[in-house]
Order: structure tokens, then C-alpha cells, then sequence
């Protein structure tokens, strides 16, 4: 059990390594935000991300970039959408990834053999200001 922990903390750093560079506008796009990771699957087992040491978060910004945190480690790389979900990259360092959609609204990356589900953080105090803002357009 213990070499299968130690081997998903590896898979995770691998994607965080992955990332590095610049991004483009996104502003529209309803992926922009922070978002969670809520599982981690690897070989039959599945385990809250706690369980691994520390939460796992990806950060989408309007401008293209994205960052990996985890276990207070972070890594930054671009992202774009894609027709199924998101595509993270890394200008071509290492090969891309997708995140793909589900109906649900989570974000699923299935790499070499480990899946993660990332779930969009939500804020009380953001929600508020969006509804207002709405009203006051009206």
C-alpha cells in the first residue's frame, strides 16, 4: 500500500513538472477558476487527496496560464480549452494532457494509469457579487 501512495505522489509531481510558460485570453470560459481535486484513483484503489499529504488545486486564469499546487509545491503552465474538456501544456516540453468534461461538472485527467477529479471551487462571497452585479444591470 505504501509503494502504491509513493507511486501516485510521483505520477503527481510529474504533472506538476509539466507545466512552465504563458498563456491567452480565456476570459469567457466557463473552466476559469479554482479548482479542486476531490479523488485520486490508481490500480483499484481511490483515495481523497488529504490522504496523500495535502490538498491538490489547479488554478485556470483568464489569461491562459495555469498553475498545480500540491504538498505546497506548485507548478505554472498554459491551458486551453479543448472540444471535450481542457488541454494543459507546457510549450512543448512534455507531451499535453486533457481534462475531460463530465456532465457533472467535474474535470477528469486520466495520466499514465492514475485519475484525478477536479471539482470547481465555489465562493459564497463571489456568487453574491455575480448576482448583484446582475441585478444592477437590469
Amino acid at each position: 500500500m505504501k509503494k502504491k501512495f509513493a507511486l501516485m505522489l510521483v505520477i503527481c509531481m510529474a504533472i506538476a513538472a509539466m507545466f512552465c510558460g504563458c498563456g491567452s485570453d480565456n476570459s469567457e470560459s466557463p473552466y476559469v477558476g479554482t479548482w479542486n481535486c476531490t479523488e485520486v484513483s490508481m490500480e483499484g484503489m481511490t483515495l481523497d487527496p488529504a490522504m496523500l499529504g495535502g490538498d491538490i488545486t489547479l488554478d485556470l486564469a483568464a489569461d491562459g496560464t495555469a498553475t498545480l499546487s500540491f504538498l505546497g509545491d506548485s507548478a505554472s503552465g498554459d491551458w486551453s480549452e479543448a472540444e471535450n474538456g481542457v488541454t494543459l501544456s507546457d510549450n512543448g516540453i512534455t507531451e499535453e494532457v486533457t481534462l475531460v468534461a463530465g456532465e457533472d461538472g467535474s474535470l477528469t485527467l486520466d495520466y499514465e494509469g492514475m485519475t484525478m477529479v477536479f471539482v470547481l471551487a465555489t465562493d459564497a462571497a463571489g456568487e453574491a457579487d455575480a448576482e448583484a452585479e446582475t441585478e444592477t444591470e437590469e
